[in-house]
């Protein structure tokens, strides 16, 4: 827990330094990252991040989203120079694959109907996207104004969360992906009733009483 607090506090420091190379006062700075890191999204403006209408602000507050919505032991092993420890975690891709999923889908949908600049539609629907998936709630956009697809894509994210182990809420990647890997199982074993198929999560089997936890839950 010592560690974890260290790395959090550590992650915090780098934001407030970035925010204040980006152009915030260093009152701006810390209140943003207060809220970044724990998944808040409180502004200090009433427009959110929108209000510095800054690309690299903007990418900054994306980058530490991603970071809090991450179990932050991952962010530990990292630091501890296991490089790898990232791309290792199932729970992690498929949290950085519906990231991207959603905002290919929602950002080639608002490049053809709301801006036309490329860039700037994708860094907004990536803006979005991760602000609601790790439940920040952090806005640079108007998503009313897109399109009903696109704001019940936003809907459904909002459910997911971020990983275990992180700040977000919600309910979490992993129950999601393991709730995914059994219905992929009860189709295998509805076509094969006689086969025994475990469920697992990389090389760890995920006991029936877990995923009936889980099920219960969702």
């Amino acid at each position: 827990a010592s560690m974890l607090w260290k790395v959090y506090a550590l992650i915090s420091l780098a934001e407030v330094i970035m925010l204040m190379i980006g152009g915030m006062s260093i009152y701006d700075a810390l209140c943003h990252t207060f809220t970044t890191m724990p998944t808040g999204g409180f502004s200090t403006k009433n427009a959110s991040i929108g209000h510095y209408n800054s690309a690299y602000i903007e990418y900054v507050i994306i980058f530490f989203m991603l970071a809090a919505g991450t179990n932050f032991s991952l962010h530990y092993r990292f630091l501890k120079r296991q490089f790898n420890t990232y791309i290792k975690k199932n729970e992690w891709r498929f949290f950085f694959f519906l990231i991207c999923a959603a905002t290919v889908f929602i950002g080639t949908h608002s490049f053809l109907n709301q801006y036309s600049n490329a860039e700037v539609a994708f860094r907004k629907t990536l803006f979005q996207v991760t602000s609601i998936l790790t439940t920040t709630g952090y806005t640079t956009a108007d998503f009313e104004q897109w399109a009903f697809s696109s704001q019940f894509l936003l809907f459904l994210l909002m459910f997911f969360g971020g990983c275990a182990g992180s700040t977000g809420g919600g309910m979490k990647i992993i129950r999601l992906y393991v709730m995914i890997k059994f219905v992929l199982a009860e189709v295998r074993r509805m076509m094969h009733p006689k086969a025994v198929i475990p469920i697992r999560v990389g090389s760890a089997v995920i006991s029936r009483d877990i995923v009936r936890n889980i099920l219960g839950f969702l």
